[in-house]
């Protein structure tokens, strides 16, 4: 069978057409649908729900810390309250009155939103004490612009010292009361930090 020079041209016409309504309109809705999926997935992952931007009050307590004005390892504590206007800011309130180093604080919290759920570790006492989390380095508190509280326990390293476990509390509007999670090493040198280092060299 014999096709004319006309059918075969409408043919090769009908093929490019659709091949173009493929790429401009299916083919970037399908990516759309995937991304979409993915940072669903990615939602779900997280350890903490909320932005760095809804943090207006920091609380740190670090344990066995070598406090220059009192003999000894003693706990220091160190409080932030975010100062909003036209600029924000965030001031530290303790141990001194000062505007504090923004560098420092965004390192620190630009981390939360970055923690994800890896491994489902169950909370025991015996896991408490194991992962040091009976008596810890450290332990952050954060207070949201809603009123929402966390506790944030950080432990001992894992076995290749590549991340440590956590113990979270979360506040009572959340699903979970408490869970363990691992978390980057970065939480521990984000407040493993001299006094001097957490105040603005700008006042």
């Amino acid at each position: 069978m014999k096709f004319n020079r006309n059918t075969i041209i409408l043919v090769l016409s009908a093929l490019t057409l659709g091949s173009i309504v493929y790429i401009l309109e299916v083919l970037p809705q399908s990516n759309h649908s995937n991304q979409d999926n993915s940072n669903l997935v990615a939602e779900n992952e997280k350890i903490f729900s909320f932005e760095t931007d809804d943090i207006t009050n920091i609380v740190i307590k670090i344990n066995d810390h070598p406090n220059p004005s009192m003999e000894g390892n003693n706990p220091l504590i160190l409080e932030f309250v975010k100062r909003e206007s036209e600029i924000n800011f965030w001031e530290m309130k303790q141990p001194i009155e000062t505007k504090a180093s923004d560098a420092s604080l965004s390192f620190l919290l630009n981390l939360f939103p970055q923690a994800t759920r890896q491994t489902n570790i169950p909370i025991s006492e015996s896991s408490l004490v194991d992962y040091g989390l009976d008596n810890p380095q450290a332990i952050i508190f954060l207070t949201l612009n809603n009123g929402d509280k966390y506790e944030i326990y950080l432990g001992n390293s894992n076995f290749d010292d590549s991340q440590i476990y956590s113990l979270v509390k979360f506040p009572s509007s959340a699903i979970e009361s408490e869970g363990i999670f691992l978390i980057s090493k970065s939480f521990q040198y984000g407040v493993e930090r001299d006094l001097n280092d957490w105040q603005s060299e700008i006042l």
